[in-house]
């Protein structure tokens, strides 16, 4: 099957694994996934089996847990029938031990088990069980990470007693796999108790550093497993709880906030603790326990705090916010008092920290915080370091998701001015990173705001905000690429933040500026492939999937129009259409990516989809992106014009009119000169040269290319 296609070419089949009990197994490469997959060929599965996994795979598909081992697709080809799942190798061979061996190191063995129970109580939680555990299918990966395999093949039975029989089949089988590694041989009915106690303390004798607790607490486990009988109760729930104090999950960070917070009884005091303390929960994905800490601070200090989302009250909330703050009076601000009461200026501060906590949870709920937030400032006085409520507010909310421009552009002028004249550098560092990323940059160049992000840098890095100066890093590295600068020049600046971005708790930022690292040295042909991303330090497929997981979107989406671009160029073109589709589901959230990410995503789909021989076959984006863009080339041409006229000429070519669009990506390539936008210039020599005469324009597209810096591209794609 080496070499094969199926699926009308989705799946490249590049090389065989060895045999599971499925069957044949093959790694393949997926081209809608963008990654290396494997394929199980079911041609020797056991009827019944197969029956049930057809039936239980829709199911299957959707179960999302970090210890399973992930389903993709099942389907039918010439006869035959094939499985796509995870790729799993470099396995440890754990639970191969033999007596008189070596035996695993009961710390080791405590982990691997309290992920595999993890496992099943899912799997018995969501009406499903496994039915053959075994060595063979609870894979265990360098690292100790645990991914239970061929789970819910054995149908659920007649009844609820037939699947209560095999979840307590469950249990006994992963008993057995514990008994095997704490003693190196199989449990015997008859020995199992004595034999098992006598192992461990063979350990403890020969001098392993042993948790005596820990011991005892598997041997009770795992001689509770081995002896199950039919009509036992088993609660998975308390074997996890039973095991997870042996887990290492201290947090030092978290325990010096907690020592600090029980030693605070000021108000504003204890609210910088719980500040602190709220943020580092956000970082690490505690995005529950961040909000519900923040809640009760929050009312303690006597503040009303909306703990989800309610309709009603959000559009009261934002109606008083517009009645309170028209566009015209913007500079009202500037004459607000400063907030005297105590309590209240504490639970503002902590309400501004747990925002991206809320925003995690559910994006309304995030807004509704944020109009509360405000609201509270216009009642009751605002702060100097609140400020950056007032910029989420009038330049994310009001003038990029509502679309006034007006009122976004006067919020920008006010909380710039403030911010100035404010002595809080970790306010100034934040303001101007919101300003020089999420700005109306429609109304000026994106140099100005590259000049507002660069700031943030140096003020965050001064003020020890270093977690805003990363993300202004990242934001002048995003804010180049999409204004054209040469890949030289992204290359150089991305060489001076690495080392910066690489000491990041957040691992989105290093991993964005990987990826766009990783992007120019295929342009420049260092990589294995040209046109795929693919090498020994960096995984195309597994940063595909991490993106899903980022916290801010709007790096998510500067990824997807940036991967877009290109596997466009490369003529990836099913790739670059998938990449479009996900930008435009991120950004119909209720959520601003910052003005140049929004018209980038425009321009993109048009582009994706234009570079595609079956463009008349797809839904037309042209009309929604030819009325932003002429709104926003009014405003400011030098960000938008080159884009608006390419978007012209694509839509002359799609109505049958090439003279029309040669003028047009002409005139783009002259604007693109003007604004110093190489990559524009290059595109639009490369939508040139497929004209009926665009052979005149093949050695300007190749020195268009070679300028840009993209050496993979100068030569014609045939």
């Amino acid at each position: 099957m080496i070499g094969q296609k199926l699926q009308d070419g989705r799946f490249e089949v590049l090389r065989q694994l060895a045999d599971g009990w499925m069957g044949e197994e093959y790694v393949v490469y997926d081209e809608n996934r963008d990654s290396t997959l494997a394929l199980r060929v079911l041609d020797t599965l056991d009827e019944e089996v197969f029956s049930v996994l057809k039936h239980e795979h829709p199911t299957l598909v959707n179960f999302g847990h970090p210890c399973l081992f992930y389903i993709f697709e099942l389907f039918e080809e010439e006869g035959h029938w094939f499985l796509v799942t995870d790729l799993v190798e470099g396995v440890v061979d754990f639970w191969d031990v033999k007596a008189g061996g070596e035996l695993p190191s009961l710390d080791r063995v405590q982990n691997v088990c309290w992920q595999v129970v993890d496992a099943l109580n899912f799997l018995h939680e969501n009406g499903t069980c496994h039915g053959r555990l075994d060595g063979s299918n609870v894979i265990v990966l360098p690292g100790d990470e645990v991914r239970v395999a061929e789970f819910g093949l054995v149908g659920k039975g007649e009844g609820t007693g037939e699947l209560a029989d095999r979840v307590l089949k469950d249990w006994r089988d992963l008993g057995v796999l514990l008994y095997r590694v704490l003693t190196g041989r199989g449990a015997s009915e008859k020995e199992g108790d004595s034999f098992l106690k006598v192992s461990i303390l063979k350990q403890l004798a020969i001098g392993r550093e042993v948790d005596e607790s820990l011991a005892k607490e598997l041997v009770d486990v795992c001689l509770e497993l081995v002896q199950i009988q039919p009509g036992d109760a088993i609660d998975g729930a308390s074997f996890l709880e039973r095991l997870k104090p042996f887990v290492d999950t201290s947090d030092p960070v978290e325990e010096a906030l907690l020592d600090q917070l029980s030693g605070k009884t000021g108000v504003l005091e204890r609210a910088q603790v719980v500040e602190s303390l709220v943020k580092h929960y956000t970082l690490k994905c505690r995005f529950d326990e961040a909000f519900e800490l923040a809640c009760l601070e929050v009312e303690a200090l006597g503040v009303d705090i909306p703990r989800k989302f309610n309709g009603w009250r959000f559009r009261w909330v934002t109606l008083l916010n517009k009645m309170r703050l028209k566009r015209g009076h913007v500079e009202e601000v500037l004459r607000f008092s400063c907030m005297e009461n105590e309590k209240l200026t504490a639970a503002l501060r902590i309400i501004h920290s747990v925002l991206q906590a809320a925003f995690r949870i559910q994006h309304k709920l995030g807004w509704l915080l944020l109009l509360e937030a405000v609201l509270l400032c216009l009642r009751s006085g605002t702060s100097p370091d609140r400020l950056a409520l007032f910029a989420i507010y009038g330049l994310i909310y009001r003038g990029g998701i509502k679309e006034e421009y007006g009122f976004g552009e006067e919020m920008r002028r006010v909380v710039s001015g403030l911010a100035k004249s404010n002595s809080d550098s970790r306010c100034l560092a934040e303001v101007d990173y919101l300003v020089g990323m999420h700005g109306t940059c429609w109304h000026y160049p994106a140099e100005e705001g590259e000049d507002c992000l660069q700031k943030a840098y140096e003020t965050g890095r001064r003020s020890g905000d270093l977690h805003t100066a990363r993300l202004a890093a990242i934001g002048l590295v995003m804010s180049q690429w999409m204004r054209g600068v040469r890949l030289q020049e992204l290359w150089d600046l991305t060489e001076r933040f690495h080392p910066f971005i690489e000491e990041s708790e957040l691992e989105e930022l290093p991993s964005v500026l990987r990826m766009i690292r990783q992007v120019i040295r295929c342009y420049r042909g260092e990589t294995p492939q040209v046109d795929y991303l693919d090498s020994d330090d960096f995984d195309e497929g597994q940063y595909l999937g991490d993106m899903v997981g980022f916290q801010y979107r709007h790096i998510a989406q500067f990824s997807y129009v940036f991967l877009a671009n290109f596997c466009a160029a490369h003529g990836r073109l099913v790739a670059s259409r998938i990449h479009v589709h996900l930008s435009r589901e991120n950004i119909q959230e209720e959520s601003s990516p910052g003005m140049l990410l929004y018209a980038e995503h425009f321009f993109q789909e048009v582009l994706s989809n234009g570079c595609d021989q079956e463009f008349g076959k797809v839904e037309n984006f042209l009309p929604s992106a030819l009325n932003q863009f002429q709104t926003w080339t009014s405003l400011c041409p030098g960000n938008f014009k080159a884009k608006q006229e390419m978007i012209f000429a694509e839509d002359y070519l799609k109505s049958g009119r090439p003279s029309d669009a040669q003028l047009c990506y002409l005139q783009a390539a002259e604007t693109a000169v003007k604004y110093e936008n190489s990559l524009v210039r290059a595109w639009a020599f490369e939508r040139l040269v497929r004209l009926p005469d665009g052979e005149k324009f093949v050695k300007a597209r190749m020195q268009a290319w070679r300028d840009y810096g993209a050496l993979t591209l100068v030569n014609p794609k045939k």
